[in-house]
């Protein structure tokens, strides 16, 4: 539980650090901070990413209609929910890919992908390895 816990906080940073540097104005805030209610659905995407999540879920969690919610955190965040999600989930498994031995197969179901295929085709679609070849490398790929 405790390696959850610092790897969410960890991604939490990486998503702070990409939207400080892309440049939407000095000072803006993310929409997680400016909007309670995106707030309230990232954190539970963070806090657990295995969740089976759809904008309707999520929309929910934030108490807005769905049509709502995804043009907001699209506004807010530069991004759909659903592809927030998924690289919510892949920065999440390549950090335990090289942080445990645990199969890949195990990785995938416990970030929340339901196929180990789906989840290697993302994570080299993302990545441009595949986890397997990301695993033995041992470090991060280029982005």
């Amino acid at each position: 539980m405790a390696l959850t816990s610092a790897l969410m906080k960890a991604c939490l940073i990486l998503l702070l650090r990409r939207h400080l540097r892309s440049g939407t104005g000095p000072g803006a805030l993310p929409g997680l901070f400016r909007d309670p209610r995106l707030g309230r659905a990232i954190a539970r995407i963070l806090e657990r990413p295995s969740d089976t999540f759809t904008v309707a879920v999520l929309a929910r969690e934030a108490g807005m209609s769905r049509s709502a919610f995804a043009r907001e955190f699209r506004n807010q965040l530069g991004q759909p929910p659903m592809e927030f999600v998924a690289r919510v989930r892949l920065d999440l498994s390549r950090r335990l890919l090289v942080s445990t031995s645990q199969s890949i197969e195990t990785i995938a179901a416990k970030v929340g992908f339901k196929s180990r295929s789906y989840f290697s085709r993302l994570f080299r679609t993302y990545y441009g390895i595949d986890p397997t070849s990301f695993r033995r490398q041992g470090a991060p790929p280029p982005h």
